[in-house]
């Protein structure tokens, strides 16, 4: 009788695992409800939108102008398609990894950049699926051209 409780109990427990592991989101099995993220458009100022790929490279230099500026950031699919630009299903993450910038948040698509000089800098930036809790693209080092 012991025994055959305790092995309902794994079947049950093993079950509810794989049911878990089967509805959750991940970056390459997506459900019709949730495009693919094929890239992020990032912008500073009113310069030109730099595209972040999925591969992790640019479509061009992200130029940063000495002092504070507004970077503004949309989530794409790889067709260009905008998925998301203020849904509250998904945030971008941002945070300096080297260089003369500081990165403050102003919102779930936008942050202050702050470069204190001229040269190179470089930032990590993610797309962070907040219903789901997980990052959904990158973690890629993004580098900045600081004038």
């Amino acid at each position: 009788m012991m025994s055959t409780i305790r092995i309902r109990s794994a079947r049950v427990l093993a079950a509810l695992v794989l049911l878990g592991a089967a509805t959750a989101c991940s970056n390459d099995d997506h459900g019709s409800d949730e495009p693919a993220i094929g890239m992020v458009g990032l912008r500073v100022g009113t310069g030109a939108e730099v595209l972040l790929r999925e591969n992790g490279t640019l479509s061009s230099v992200l130029e940063v102008p000495r002092g504070s500026s507004t970077l503004t950031a949309r989530v794409l699919a790889a067709n260009g398609t905008v998925i998301a630009s203020n849904s509250p299903d998904y945030r971008i993450d941002m945070s300096v990894t080297s260089g003369p910038v500081t990165v403050a948040r102003a919102d779930a698509y936008s942050f202050t950049l702050t470069s204190t000089g001229a040269g190179t800098a470089q930032v990590q930036v993610s797309v962070y699926h907040t219903r789901e809790r997980h990052v959904d693209f990158g973690p890629f080092p993004v580098q900045l051209t600081l004038r």
